[in-house]
């Protein structure tokens, strides 16, 4: 028999327009055993009235019920690598290599524009290093591959991370940042984008040292690769994280 308090929980938040992904994305990241959810979920979709009896309407939670309020315990949801978890490192780890290995290519192609540029301001002698660096440049194999391992061991501690303290840290940027990052896409991508223009620009040697063409190739790839690695992990495993 499923929970009569999750029940009417539910439901209430099916009559407020609620997918059943998005409710069980909630009640997951609020600690519900998986098979206390699919039974309140297959039971909140039998026509009838709220579990709690006559009225025909579920009382208002201002939040899903407690787990303790079980009435038949089941078993722990909080497990280091439950489903959520293990699904966002997995994914996490995916697209953190494919946004690593397309940061690497571009950064290839800015020092190729790089070395060209050497090759065309410096006369004969600055052809001879413009075209051995221009030669060299594009692709660095064992640069993509460091890049692929590394990121794919970051992304999987990322998602790690992300699945642990998700809910915290909407929290903080709730009340810090004026919840501007209010969904998984906005979390993942503004913050990286950010970096990685703070961190090129840091000291201005990025762009005497690539020149104009480089430093834009390079800004513009960066956006790129965290948009399709935001992108691909909303699309993943966004039904566990609610919006705020």
């Amino acid at each position: 028999m499923a929970n009569i308090q999750l029940v009417d929980y539910v439901r209430k938040m099916k009559n407020e327009g609620r997918t059943e992904e998005q409710i069980k994305a909630i009640l997951i990241n609020s600690n519900w055993p998986e098979n206390e959810i699919n039974d309140a979920v297959s039971e909140a979709a039998t026509v009838g009235s709220a579990g709690t009896g006559g009225g025909g309407s579920a009382p208002v939670f201002s939040g899903p019920p407690s787990p303790t309020a079980q009435v038949q315990p089941g078993p722990k949801s909080d497990s280091a690598f439950d489903e959520k978890t293990i699904a966002t490192i997995k994914w996490g780890a995916v697209w953190n290599v494919v946004d690593a290995v397309i940061i690497s290519v571009v950064a290839s192609l800015a020092a190729y524009f790089w070395a060209a540029s050497i090759a065309s301001q410096f006369g004969a002698f600055g052809g001879l290093i413009g075209g051995a660096m221009a030669k060299s440049s594009f692709i660095n194999i064992g640069g993509l591959i460091n890049d692929v391992v590394w990121g794919a061991v970051g992304g999987a501690i990322g998602g790690f991370v992300l699945a642990k303290f998700y809910s915290p840290v909407m929290d903080f940027q709730a009340r810090y940042l004026g919840n501007k990052l209010n969904t998984l896409f906005k979390l993942l991508f503004w913050p990286r984008l950010v970096g990685t223009v703070v961190g090129s620009l840091i000291g201005m040697g990025m762009l005497f040292g690539l020149g104009v063409i480089g430093m834009v190739v390079y800004l513009v790839g960066a956006l790129v690769a965290h948009f399709i690695y935001a992108k691909m992990m909303d699309k993943s495993v966004g039904q566990y994280y609610p919006s705020r």
